[in-house]
């Protein structure tokens, strides 16, 4: 996935969990708690969803609150996950 502080997303990183609330980003970049970025997911198709930085474990990577999804977001990540779940 790409994340960045821009809707570029020119940084990129691994998501290694997700839910509804947000995602942790295995990337050995740093950032700080509380910054806010955008995260570029392709679910069934792009979307660009706005987070804020919870906490940071250097060298791993970071944990991110989804922010001011629309309701078109939710549902894709509620399709996404349900589907990645009966993987």
């Amino acid at each position: 996935m790409d994340w960045g502080f821009t809707s570029d997303c020119e940084q990129q990183g691994r998501i290694t969990s997700i839910s509804l609330g947000g995602c942790f980003v295995q990337t050995p970049d740093e950032i700080q708690a509380r910054e806010q970025l955008y995260i570029r997911l392709n679910l069934a198709e792009e979307h660009l969803l706005r987070g804020e930085v919870r906490y940071h474990m250097p060298e791993v990577g970071f944990g991110v609150m989804f922010i001011d999804l629309t309701i078109e977001d939710q549902q894709a990540l509620e399709t996404f996950i349900a589907s990645y779940g009966q993987t």
